[in-house]
């Protein structure tokens, strides 16, 4: 670690451990942050840190989100820039609900058996987006409340504090959270659309037949054109894919190969429970990572082969949509 370097988080002054690189030519200083307020590991350069001064503890809380949707997406220490900064700061904050199932989901993977009582964690605060224990405290006793969580008021005292406990009806509700956008109608499409017009031309094509065959299926197609991430996914896109049924990935790529796009697109689905169907044409298919060689791949020779295949398997897994009624 660096030497003489506060030992701080740079987003919230909390303890933290952190480590300093100083570019002699650039004149800048770089700091590599593993923060338990801020959800792990980060880095961020000095001009970036100074623009954190100008933002409110709820900025840096929709900050702190979107760290955790990086990491979730891959980005094992992602980093901040001056640009997501300003992003935080335009970011609408999450709805309490939604606030309050993340901590839940928490609370269940903090959970070693059933009835056990666990005590408050520092990580349930940026888990649910909160800046302080008392707010996360709040969501908490919502939790209590709805009858999806249980303390032990017995043993509360100052020294212990309250222990919890996810209750059957807690279960029951993080297992219907499990299963995604029952009612969507949308399908995210997730893809190359290639470089060279020739490429451009040939993906085209296949986009053409992955729309028709999701129509056929009775849901909507959901085309973005981004080409390139380096370690991270646009809040648009993120938006669009929690809002899917179920999302089709193309593993597809030039000669420039992997497709980091897809990757992330994919696994942040996969994350979130929604159904992720694999293509990839048979010249790319020996690219295609490991990590997700394991799923079952519709390779593809021609657009009208992608077309067939794709709409069987969409019924076959994801069943008939509701839109198939009215064409």
């Amino acid at each position: 670690m660096g030497n003489n370097v506060p030992q701080k988080c740079r987003i919230w002054d909390t303890d933290a451990e952190v480590g300093i690189h100083v570019d002699g030519f650039a004149y800048t200083a770089t700091y590599r942050v593993d923060s338990v307020r801020a959800g792990g590991k980060y880095i961020i350069d000095r001009d970036a840190e100074q623009l954190l001064r100008d933002c409110d503890d709820r900025a840096k809380a929709r900050l702190t989100t979107w760290l955790l949707e990086q990491r979730k997406l891959g980005a094992t220490i992602p980093e901040i820039t001056e640009e997501d900064i300003e992003n935080a700061k335009q970011r609408l904050d999450l709805p309490p609900d939604e606030r309050a199932d993340r901590l839940l989901k928490t609370i269940e993977k903090q959970t070693s058996y059933n009835g056990q009582l666990i005590h408050f964690r520092e990580d349930w605060i940026p888990v649910s987006e909160s800046i302080s224990k008392p707010e996360a405290d709040f969501l908490a006793e919502y939790l209590r409340k709805q009858g999806w969580l249980a303390y032990n008021s017995q043993k509360a005292t100052a020294y212990i504090g309250r222990e919890y406990e996810l209750t059957v009806e807690g279960y029951i509700h993080l297992s219907k959270l499990k299963q995604a956008n029952p009612e969507s109608t949308r399908a995210f499409v997730a893809m190359w659309f290639g470089e060279s017009d020739g490429e451009k031309e040939d993906m085209d094509n296949a986009y053409q037949s992955i729309e028709l065959a999701i129509r056929e299926a009775g849901y909507d197609p959901v085309r973005i054109d981004k080409l390139n991430y380096l370690n991270k996914i646009d809040d648009e896109i993120v938006a669009e894919i929690r809002r899917s049924r179920f999302i089709v990935a193309d593993f597809t790529q030039g000669e420039s190969r992997a497709r980091g796009g897809v990757y992330f697109e994919a696994g942040f689905a996969k994350g979130l429970n929604i159904e992720v169907i694999f293509t990839c044409h048979e010249d790319s298919i020996k690219d295609v990572h490991f990590d997700t060689r394991q799923y079952r791949h519709i390779v593809w020779k021609t657009p009208e082969e992608l077309q067939t295949e794709l709409l069987k398997s969409i019924r076959a897994n994801i069943g008939q949509g509701p839109l198939k009624s009215q064409q």
